[in-house]
């Protein structure tokens, strides 16, 4: 009863949001408001003095259109880190810039949302604790600290028993993919290793062809994780080729010909570091397909038609959803059927008429009004621009 209540109280809320917002975006002017970027929000001091000459000049140009962007857009984040700016830095026009901050605010939801979710989940657990007589006993403050060790212990555990697959990501294309791509791609890696983790039994998992200068100048506010203990196999540069039995190993792609119909225990599962939604000029259409072929591995797709009645959108999965299918598949051992449906998004199994046309005209509303604000941001920022000229004329 309380799960339909919930489902009816949403389908409520969307139909009235997505109305007002809709009429929101279509009716609003893109008007001047003054800078409103808090002080929370400009790199630090430390920051600017190891920019280098060049660098300080793209980062004086950058904080004039982040600035210049919270004058006329709402969607702003309440802080951006150095971490942040450094990838703010890489942005090369007005709207890639605006991409960004929606990118830092959209997180900084989550963030509060997932915070959210912890506190309620917290009020649930204490109400009815399953953990160990060895965690009750514990003070409050050193129960997290136990479950970090319970993760790493299982972790460690299933390294040493060696009887589950592997995941080896294939990090060899997220050096090409634009920032917002690095953005996406870093999440998800981030929600693998972090949901392998909290697994009773996690499965192996190891980035393959990575490029250490990632680590080491940018993404680094997403790679946390990834210094925590037993949290991943292997973080190289080498291929997986080097690594592991080439017979044991099978590279995923949607564009492979054969269908994966089951899984043993013993196989090396290879993904491509690549996000399923956008689209990157600097990375082959086919690219995890191209990649299994000229390392000369076999390569298969999951057996998406056999099991789903796919009705509408790309058959390109997240980095999360095929590792999620991978280990239910397994776990269940080899249900299809039940591991596809559970993680396939509701909206490639409906109808594309299906879909509400106003969720599609919120979204066109949106757009049109993101090309009004990146215009307006570019006439001012050339006004600003004339404005400084002329002062210097005079002077």
């Amino acid at each position: 009863m309380l799960a339909l209540y919930r489902k009816a109280i949403s389908f409520i809320k969307n139909k009235f949001f997505n109305k007002k917002y809709e009429l929101y975006y279509n009716k609003k002017d893109v008007v001047w408001k003054g800078v409103s970027m808090q002080k929370f929000c400009y790199p630090s001091k430390e920051f600017i003095e190891n920019c280098d000459e060049e660098e300080k000049q793209k980062l004086k140009l950058r904080i004039s259109e982040v600035e210049t962007i919270s004058g006329y857009y709402d969607y702003f984040p309440t802080k951006i880190s150095d971490e942040e700016w450094s990838l703010l830095l890489e942005c090369s026009n007005v709207k890639q810039t605006l991409d960004q901050i929606k990118f830092l605010r959209k997180n900084e939801l989550l963030k509060n949302k997932a915070k959210e979710k912890k506190e309620v989940e917290k009020i649930i657990d204490d109400k009815n604790s399953e953990l160990p007589l060895k965690s009750m006993l514990l003070s409050p403050s050193k129960i997290p600290k136990y479950k970090i060790q319970v993760a790493a212990k299982n972790y460690a555990t299933s390294l040493i028993l060696n009887d589950t697959p592997k995941v080896v990501v294939d990090c060899r294309y997220i050096p090409h993919l634009s920032i917002r791509a690095q953005n996406l791609t870093m999440c998800q890696l981030r929600y693998i290793i972090s949901d392998n983790r909290n697994r009773r039994v996690p499965w192996p998992i190891c980035l393959a062809n990575f490029d250490e200068s990632l680590y080491n100048k940018k993404l680094m506010n997403h790679l946390e994780l990834m210094n925590v203990k037993n949290a991943l196999e292997e973080r190289t540069s080498k291929n997986y080729t080097q690594l592991y039995d080439p017979s044991k190993i099978i590279y995923l792609s949607p564009d492979g010909e054969e269908e994966l119909e089951r899984i043993e225990g013993d196989e090396i599962f290879v993904i491509g570091g690549i996000v399923d939604r956008v689209v990157e000029h600097n990375i082959p259409k086919k690219a995890s397909l191209e990649a299994a072929m000229e390392d000369k591995v076999k390569c298969v797709k999951l057996p998406l038609d056999k099991y789903v009645k796919w009705k509408s959108g790309t058959k390109y999965l997240t980095l999360t959803a095929v590792v999620k299918i991978l280990q239910d598949v397994y776990d269940s051992n080899n249900d299809w059927s039940y591991s596809l449906k559970k993680h396939i998004p509701v909206r490639n199994v409906k109808d594309s008429n299906q879909k509400s046309n106003k969720i599609k005209e919120l979204y066109s509303s949106i757009r049109e009004y993101d090309k009004r604000v990146i215009n307006a941001v570019q006439e001012k920022l050339k006004s600003n621009n004339l404005h400084s000229q002329n002062r210097e004329q005079l002077y």
